[in-house]
């Protein structure tokens, strides 16, 4: 089983690793490669068998490594339901370009994707060893992508935005993002010699200017409040030692509100050769992120109780297409997302999660584990990135894969572990 889930693990990131900076290397292959490297259909194929098996051994298995909160199961079953429900209804009422099976195994994809990521994994796996293993992943690829952004300049970057050794910059941002969070492990908890302190703040610095290299501003703010919330939740034994920090990391979170957006733009522009500061064009965000929510509020208005379906994003699915995915059909609004693919009842049931993930997270944060307590900084200043984005249910998907998986092991019920351990 434990090498089962580590083979998931590793397949999160692998199957988003593009392979462009190797000479020779095929930009496609049949359904194997695919944008030069693993190909979506033998990712899928992996999660399906052996997630498939791990599940099955989950749902015989009477004896676990962890046991989830009661509140937190219940919830899972009622989300499988409703979207397996709404979906069957969609089938029969709403017209779509997909075939009523497809329609049904994408809300059966879903599903496996909470309930793998989301339940079995977390039971079956320590947390010790998932952030571990997290950690020591994302830092790799971002000291790879390090080395691509010097060796191989010209692959480093697509659409003008820093992507590293990925398919995509979403990949970069989440991989950046985990590992800049994660390394609060040995920065603010840790007491460790200068040496190994400034090893692991050079590794921090790496992490951190690959973030800053894409250009996302809405991660690399939340990079810098959980530091600022780790100096809360992580109390220094001497008082005059906790002010300074408390101060500084305000101090912190201040300037990048004020100063934040020319330092991205001043630092992308200065590594690739472009403009200096305050010559480079601003991109107005809200005006942005306001018109996605009104295109996908239009796409909502179409059927707003019964909703547009999981594939209402996508096109025609084959092995040159991979999916088909429409970004202009995608609303970046979890609220707006959610109406549009199960409509007002499965808004309300993602407003429940994402009110009870905060509750929890916020009571995690203070717990005595310090893997549990950094999940939980990491979710909470995920959460306002939550809300700008869709509904994370893809069993192919990264940031999806690794939302839940965070998510499963916050709702772990510990105190029970605890008793069990005593």
């Amino acid at each position: 089983m434990q090498i089962l889930i580590k083979i998931l693990l590793l397949f999160i990131f692998l199957s988003k690793v593009s392979f462009a900076f190797v000479p020779g290397f095929p930009q496609q292959l049949s359904f194997l490669l695919f944008q030069n490297g693993m190909h979506p259909f033998v990712n899928l194929f992996v999660n399906v068998t052996i997630g498939g098996l791990v599940l099955f051994i989950f749902l015989l298995s009477k004896k676990h490594e962890n046991f989830q909160n009661k509140t937190y199961k219940f919830y899972l079953f009622l989300f499988s339901v409703f979207l397996l429900s709404i979906t069957l209804l969609q089938s029969l009422f709403i017209e779509s370009d997909n075939s009523a099976l497809m329609q049904i195994l994408s809300a059966l994809s879903a599903i496996a994707t909470v309930y793998l990521y989301g339940r079995a994994i977390p039971c079956e796996y320590k947390v010790e060893n998932f952030f571990a293993f997290t950690k020591k992943s994302t830092i790799f690829l971002c000291l790879v992508s390090l080395m691509s952004l010097i060796l191989f300049p010209g692959v480093a970057f697509k659409g003008g935005r820093f992507i590293g050794i990925f398919k995509h910059i979403p990949y970069m941002v989440t991989v950046a993002t985990v590992a800049c969070t994660f390394l609060i492990y040995e920065l603010v908890y840790l007491n460790q010699s200068r040496l190994r302190k400034l090893i692991y703040s050079l590794i921090f610095l790496v992490c951190f200017i690959m973030l800053i290299l894409t250009g996302t501003r809405s991660a690399l703010f939340a990079v810098i409040l959980s530091y600022f919330l780790s100096v809360l939740f992580f109390p220094s034994v001497k008082p005059t030692t906790q002010f300074l920090k408390v101060s500084l990391g305000l101090g912190v979170v201040l300037a990048s509100l004020l100063f934040g957006p020319m330092i991205i733009d001043y630092t992308i522009g200065i590594v690739r050769g472009e403009n200096s500061i305050g010559l480079r064009a601003a991109q107005d965000g809200v005006s942005s992120r306001i018109d996605e929510v009104e295109r996908g509020f239009e796409i909502f208005k179409k059927n707003p109780w019964l909703g547009q379906g999981l594939l209402s994003k996508f096109a025609d699915i084959n092995e040159n297409n991979a999916g088909g995915y429409n970004a202009n059909k995608d609303p970046h609004n979890i609220m707006v997302s959610a109406g549009v693919i199960g409509g007002a009842g499965f808004i309300a049931v993602i407003v429940l999660g994402l009110l009870g993930l905060f509750i929890i997270a916020f009571k995690r944060v203070r717990s005595s584990a310090p893997e549990v307590k950094i999940l939980a900084i990491y979710i909470l200043t995920q959460l306002p990135i939550l809300m700008i984005y869709h509904v994370h249910l893809s069993l192919g998907g990264m940031a999806d894969r690794l939302y839940w998986l965070i998510i499963g092991f916050l709702m772990i019920n510990y105190s029970k572990k605890q008793q069990q351990q005593n």
